[in-house]
Parts: C-alpha cells; structure tokens; sequence
C-alpha cells in the first residue's frame, strides 16, 4: 500500500474513530519494508556504481576489512556464498584496480592469499561517510520526540532477523 494510500485511511480512521484490522496493519508493514529495502538497494548501487563497484565486490572488499588478515579464496568463496569461479574473477578486478592485493601462503605455495589495500580502505571509508551523511540527513527530518521510538523499532527489527538468520543457517552472525 502506498503512503497516500495509508493518509487516506488514516483519515478515514479519524472520521469514524474505527481502526483498520492488524491483519491490514501488517500488510502495510510489510509493503513499507519492502520498499524502504527496495530503495536502500537502489541508493547502493548508485553509491557503489560512483566508486564502480559492483554489490558482490563490495560485501568481498566489507569482508576483508572485517577479517583484517590474509584470507584465503575459499574461505572468501564460503563466507559470501560465491563459488570459488565467481570469487576467482571477482577478485581478479580488484587486484587489477588496485583495492585487494594476492599473495602466496607461506607454508603452501598452491594456496592464494587475498588482502584489502589502503586503497580498497580508502574506498570503503568514502563509502561509509557516504552512508553516515545520508543518515544524518535523514535523521534530521525526524521529531527528536520519534528518535527513541524508531531506535527500539529498529533494535527491534534487528534483534528478530539476527535470531532468523541464526535458525536459517544455524550460525551466529
């Protein structure tokens, strides 16, 4: 349901002093998360397509930043849920802009090492103050009075898909 729609029943609602169901509620929930996750991944891609990278390059250069330590192709592959085709080709165009750096294992010669680079940093960093001033924006368009409410609203949120994602894969995240 759309924002005009939902003032139109919200009105309607203070005309009658009848509220509409939870099952209608949670449907508006529903399709508002839906696009406020549509339009985040949306906002992404153009954040990314500036630094021109691709999604998958960002989660792989995210996951080197949080490793902080050589790592290992498959592991990389495992941890993102690429394969090892996609992962190899991926890190590939890193490596050739400059962001990942490849090494060899010093105890196995066969194995590839991958690390982000003060670059692929300096690309995250820029992407995150992006990010933060996007937030702040918005957090300025909220009454000080509703913060609080949409902080335990999201805290909320959290919570339940972090415990979701624990019984989806049967790992903490």
């Amino acid at each position: 349901m759309r924002e005009k729609d939902i003032s139109r029943h919200s009105r309607a609602e203070q005309k009658t002093g009848k509220t509409r169901g939870t099952a209608d509620t949670d449907q508006d929930l529903f399709t508002k998360e839906q696009e406020v996750n549509n339009l985040h991944r949306r906002t992404m891609d153009v954040l990314l397509a500036a630094q021109g990278l691709t999604p998958p390059q960002f989660i792989a250069l995210i996951l080197l930043r949080e490793v902080d330590r050589p790592c290992k192709m498959s592991e990389l592959s495992r941890k993102t849920f690429m394969s090892p085709a996609v992962m190899t080709g991926l890190m590939s165009r890193l490596i050739a802009r400059g962001v990942a750096k490849r090494s060899d294992d010093a105890r196995d010669r066969r194995l590839v090492l991958i690390t982000i680079t003060a670059r692929g940093r300096a690309m995250l960093s820029h992407i995150d103050e992006s990010l933060q001033h996007l937030s702040r924006r918005f957090s300025a368009l909220i009454p000080d009075s509703d913060k609080a409410a949409a902080l335990r609203v999201l805290n909320k949120y959290t919570e339940f898909l972090e415990a979701e994602l624990k019984l989806m894969t049967g790992k903490v995240t």
